[in-house]
C-alpha cells in the first residue's frame, strides 16, 4: 500500500489510439464543440516532471509552437479546460488559455503531468511517525527520496495535531497530498508505503487507513472538542474519490512496446528482477494481452503468447516512462503505394529501428494489399497481406506512401482484348518506372480477364489475366471489349474514357 505514482493511471493510459489532431486553439467556453478525440470539461493536473513542462501555443510538439512562457514548474496544479488525444499523448489546453501542455512526452515517452482530484476540506490527522518533513511543494520526487531536514524549514513530531485545508490526490493512485491549513506547506499521508498521518475525531484516532500506522495512545490535551461529524465527513470524501480497488480483469486488448530497449517478460504481476523471463519484447512488437492488473504503481499485463506478464508503466517512482500502450488495431482490406523515389523498406515489426528491416524493398510505384493498420504517435503501420511484414506511412514527418487508394474489382466475365499491333508487356505495378516492366508479353488481340482498376497519378491502370497464370498491369487505352463477353456493352474499345466499366 501506500504511494503508488503515475503509473496507476489505468484510465488515462487506457485510451484508444487515433489520428493526431493538429490545429488552431478552439474557444474554451462551457458548451464548446469539440472534435473526435477532444473533450471540454474542467480537470486538474499536477506537474510531476522535475525540469517542468513549457508551455506551447498549439496542440503539437514542434519547434514553431514553443511559446516564450516560461515552464510550468514541478508541484505546480494547473486547471485544464480542453483535452486533445494524439497517439499516447493527450494535449491540455489550460483553462485561462495561457497554452497547451501534454502528459506524455511524444519524444521519450516521459510521463510529464498526471491528473488529480482537488478536495477543500476542513480535517484534522495526528502524526504517526517519529518525524514528518513538510514540503514547499506536492512533489513526487520528495516521496521518493524523503528529505532529511524539511526543505520547508519545517517538520512535524510524532503525536502532533495538524489541520489540513486541501488534499490532492492522483486519480487511480493511493496516496495523497494535504496541505496545511496554517500555510506552512504540504505533507504526505504515506511515505515509503507506511502511513505517517491517522485520521483523528472525537476522543480517538480513526486508523482505519492507516496501513500498519503505528497508533499513539496519548492524546494531547486542548483537542478533545473535535467536531462529531469529522468521521462522517471523511466517509462521505471517500465514497466520492475513493482510493482504486487492486483488482483484475480480464478480456483481449492489443498493446505495443514502446521502449526502444524492450522489455523481459515476468513469471507474476511484479517488477521483481528475480522474476524475469528469458522472454523479451522487442521495441514495436504487437501483443495480446488477455489480463490487466492493478499494482506496484502501474498495470501488469499478462499476455497469451508469449506467455508472461509485462507491464505499461515503469513502476519506479523515479525516471517514470512509458514501457506499453494499447493501441487499436483495424483489420479490413486496403491498397498502399509506394510513393517515394527510394522505395519502401518492409519492417518486422512496428518500429522505426534499422534492426526491424526486413532487406526487403518495393521500389517506387508498387502496390501494396494491407489488411492491419496500427496507429503510433503521428505514424500509421500498415502490414502485408501477402508478406505478413510491416511499412511506415510516413518517415521523418515526409509521407512515403499514398492511400488508402480506390481499387475496382470486376466480375469474372469481365473480358477483355489487347489493342497494340505490338502486343504489349504485362506490368508488376501500376507504374512507368523501368523496374516494373516484366518478361510477360500478351499478344494482340489475346483474350484477358479484367481483375482490378485502378486511377495513379491521373492515368487509368487495369490489372488482367490470362488462363494460365500471365497476369499484370498495363494502360487502360491498351484494351477493347470483346463481342462475346458476358457483359453487354463491352463490344466497343474502351479508348481514353475516363470511368472504368462496371464489369
Amino acid at each position: 500500500q501506500g504511494w503508488k505514482p503515475i503509473g496507476g493511471m489505468l484510465s488515462g493510459l487506457r485510451r484508444s489510439m487515433s489520428s493526431t489532431f493538429i490545429g488552431s486553439k478552439q474557444p474554451l467556453t462551457a458548451d464548446c464543440a469539440v472534435a473526435q478525440d477532444e473533450e471540454c470539461g474542467l480537470w486538474r493536473y499536477l506537474v510531476v516532471d522535475t525540469s517542468g513542462v513549457r508551455p506551447r501555443t498549439d496542440a503539437s510538439y514542434g519547434k514553431e509552437t514553443k511559446s516564450g512562457m516560461a515552464r510550468v514548474k514541478e508541484g505546480t496544479l494547473v486547471d485544464i479546460s480542453l483535452r486533445r488525444r494524439a497517439g499516447w499523448t493527450t494535449w491540455l489546453c489550460m483553462r485561462e488559455g495561457e497554452g497547451w501542455l501534454h502528459d506524455i512526452s511524444p519524444k521519450d515517452h516521459k510521463v510529464r503531468l498526471i491528473e488529480v482530484d482537488l478536495l477543500h476540506v476542513d480535517w484534522q490527522f495526528q502524526v504517526t511517525s517519529q518525524s514528518l518533513p513538510v514540503f514547499p511543494k506536492p512533489s513526487l520526487q520528495f516521496l521518493s527520496k524523503p528529505p532529511l531536514t524539511s526543505m520547508a524549514g519545517e517538520s512535524l513530531s510524532h503525536g502532533e495535531l495538524i489541520s489540513v485545508s486541501q488534499r490532492i490526490r492522483p486519480l487511480n493512485i493511493k496516496g495523497s497530498f494535504l496541505k496545511l491549513a496554517d500555510g506552512r506547506g504540504w505533507v504526505p499521508d504515506s511515505l515509503k508505503g507506511h502511513q505517517v498521518l491517522a485520521r483523528w475525531q472525537t476522543g480517538s484516532v480513526d486508523s482505519s487507513n492507516a496501513c500498519e500506522a503505528e497508533v499513539p495512545q496519548n492524546i494531547p490535551s486542548g483537542h478533545s472538542e473535535m467536531r462529531p461529524q469529522m468521521a462522517q465527513e471523511i466517509e462521505e470524501s471517500e465514497r466520492i474519490v475513493g482510493s482504486p480497488p487492486e483488482v483484475s480483469e480480464r478480456g483481449a486488448w492489443d498493446y505495443i512496446v514502446l521502449d526502444p530497449c524492450g522489455m523481459h517478460l515476468r513469471g507474476s504481476p511484479t517488477y521483481d528482477k528475480t522474476e524475469k523471463l528469458a522472454t523479451k519484447l522487442l521495441e514495436g512488437e504487437l501483443v495480446k494481452v488477455v489480463e490487466r492488473q492493478l499494482g506496484d504503481g502501474t498495470t501488469f499485463l499478462r499476455l497469451d503468447s508469449p506467455s508472461g506478464w509485462a507491464f505499461d508503466v515503469q513502476p519506479t517512482t523515479t525516471k517514470k516512462r512509458q514501457r506499453m500502450v494499447e493501441v487499436v488495431v483495424e483489420r479490413g482490406s486496403w491498397f498502399y503505394r509506394a510513393s517515394v523515389p527510394g522505395g519502401l523498406a518492409l519492417r518486422s515489426r512496428c518500429s522505426c529501428a534499422d534492426d526491424a528491416k526486413t532487406g526487403v524493398r518495393h521500389e517506387h510505384g508498387a502496390v501494396l494489399v494491407v489488411n492491419q493498420r496500427v496507429r503510433v504517435g503521428d505514424t500509421l503501420f500498415l502490414r502485408t497481406e501477402d508478406e505478413v511484414s510491416w511499412f511506415m506511412d510516413r518517415k521523418a514527418g515526409k509521407q512515403v506512401v499514398e492511400g488508402p487508394l480506390v481499387m475496382n474489382t470486376h466480375d469474372a466475365g469481365c473480358l477483355v482484348a489487347v489493342r497494340p499491333l505490338q502486343g504489349i508487356h504485362l506490368l508488376s505495378a501500376p507504374t512507368r518506372n523501368r523496374w516494373a516492366i516484366t518478361n510477360m508479353v500478351l499478344l494482340k488481340g489475346a483474350r484477358v480477364q479484367l481483375l482490378r482498376s485502378i486511377d495513379v497519378e491521373g492515368e487509368s491502370w487495369w490489372y488482367v489475366k490470362k488462363p494460365g497464370g500471365m497476369e499484370g498491369w498495363s494502360f487502360d487505352f491498351n484494351f477493347e471489349g470483346v463481342a462475346d463477353s458476358q457483359v453487354p456493352g463491352l463490344d466497343e474499345p474502351f479508348h481514353n474514357q475516363a470511368s472504368v466499366p462496371v464489369c
